[in-house]
């Protein structure tokens, strides 16, 4: 993960909406590496947010340009949920994939039990498309 920090992506000149107010990210600074490794067609990404300069969270995935954007995982740490980091990481991702032409954000293997996660991933617009046992993947199409 040494390539993160070549890559810096700076939150802290945006405002997102959280919950109805206004979410300056002033202490949020996003790391990531777009191109983490590859295999065929496939670019493997590792995004991390950092608060106040204490690793907060971080995702990884894949994404085939001009197809599929995938977050395979997002993890923001017990202390930081709740303030809207998660939502300012996944703005990045519909960005990037955006920006590399893909059709679609998939949120992948989400389990059936996960409240947190599913509220976020709604809040997006991603409609549930069951794919085994109590897993299912959430889908954002892109324009």
């Amino acid at each position: 993960m040494a390539n993160l920090a070549s890559h810096p992506l700076q939150a802290s000149n945006r405002t997102f909406n959280f919950l109805g107010f206004p979410l300056i990210a002033s202490s949020l600074q996003l790391k990531a590496d777009w191109h983490y490794g590859r295999s065929g067609e496939r670019h493997h990404y590792v995004i991390q947010a950092w608060v106040k300069n204490r690793l907060g969270g971080r995702a990884h995935g894949w994404f085939q340009p001009g197809s599929r954007f995938v977050l395979a995982k997002i993890e923001i740490t017990r202390s930081h949920r709740s303030k809207g980091y998660g939502t300012v990481v996944l703005e990045e991702l519909r960005a990037k994939a955006r920006q590399c032409g893909c059709s679609e954000l998939v949120f992948q293997g989400v389990r059936a039990d996960n409240s947190g996660a599913i509220k976020l991933y709604t809040s997006f617009g991603a409609k549930p498309v069951p794919t085994s046992g109590n897993l299912c993947d959430f889908v954002v199409p892109l324009p």
